[in-house]
């Protein structure tokens, strides 16, 4: 689950705009649908939404679908998994990657279910 960025709170809704505010009433956290980078307040968000470098091309300005959200948090997570196993030797890094075969498939194939 995608959580926000400055509380941790987790967050399920998405309502189409890629500028997201957390939704704990006591977090005034405004962050990037795209990179979950955080922003200091709505205006900001959308100003950082509208030039993301994580935002793929031809996207709209402010708006995308639930698809392109999940896709682009799928590709987040390979990223951090591909940093992280950098950290492994050659031989440790395989057997992570043969033992998570599934996970890293699913994170590969790209498709509809959220991992993060």
């Amino acid at each position: 689950q995608m959580k926000c960025p400055r509380c941790r709170t987790a967050f399920y809704d998405f309502e189409g705009c890629f500028a997201i505010s957390c939704g704990k009433e006591e977090c005034p956290c405004h962050f990037c649908g795209w990179c979950l980078s955080d922003c200091a307040d709505s205006n900001a968000a959308h100003l950082h939404v509208a030039t993301c470098p994580h935002k793929p091309p031809g996207e709209d300005e402010f708006f995308g679908t639930i698809e392109a959200f999940h896709t682009a948090h799928k590709k987040r997570c390979r990223l951090q998994v591909a940093a992280y196993l950098q950290r492994f030797n050659a031989d440790v890094r395989a057997d992570i990657e043969r033992e998570s075969a599934t996970l890293l498939r699913d994170l590969e194939e790209g498709g509809e279910e959220e991992v993060v």
